[in-house]
């Protein structure tokens, strides 16, 4: 009787933890603006944008969510995709941004001005994850000076 109580009890908090893992990662999924539902509204916010392409989210998703937790609690963070075929909503907002690759991390000031300071296609190919979030954090902690 006890050891089905601890079976019951183990169960409870298994399933209680994969949806509160799954509640997270739907909150972050539903957060993620599209580039043609964004106007120039994107830079009255100072902060970072994270600009990834729509086909990348799925695959490396978890790796943009390690991306988003390394950011500074203190400034805002939003994630924008780029769908590559919708060229004339992209380059509008890619211009008014200065955006020149994705995936990158663009940073915007009270002035409105924006600037990349985080292209991820700069990397070589032997960098893990791990070393990625480095290099991203030593990044961010050198704009915030």
């Amino acid at each position: 009787m006890t050891l089905l109580l601890l079976v019951l009890l183990l169960a409870i908090i298994a399933y209680t933890y994969c949806f509160m893992v799954l509640k997270k990662d739907l909150k972050l999924m539903h957060n993620i603006q599209k580039s043609k539902e964004c106007g120039n509204d994107v830079l009255d916010t100072e902060g970072y944008l994270l600009c990834i392409e729509d086909s990348m989210i799925l695959d490396d998703f978890y790796f943009y969510k390690d991306i988003i937790k390394a950011m500074p609690k203190n400034q805002s963070c939003k994630v924008i995709s780029f769908n590559i075929s919708e060229e004339a909503t992209n380059v509008k907002l890619m211009e008014g941004i200065n955006l020149r690759n994705i995936p990158s991390i663009m940073y915007i000031n009270k002035q409105r001005e924006s600037k990349e300071i985080f292209n991820f296609n700069d990397l070589d190919e032997h960098f893990g994850t791990k070393d990625i979030i480095k290099l991203v954090t030593e990044v961010l902690k050198k704009n915030k000076n």
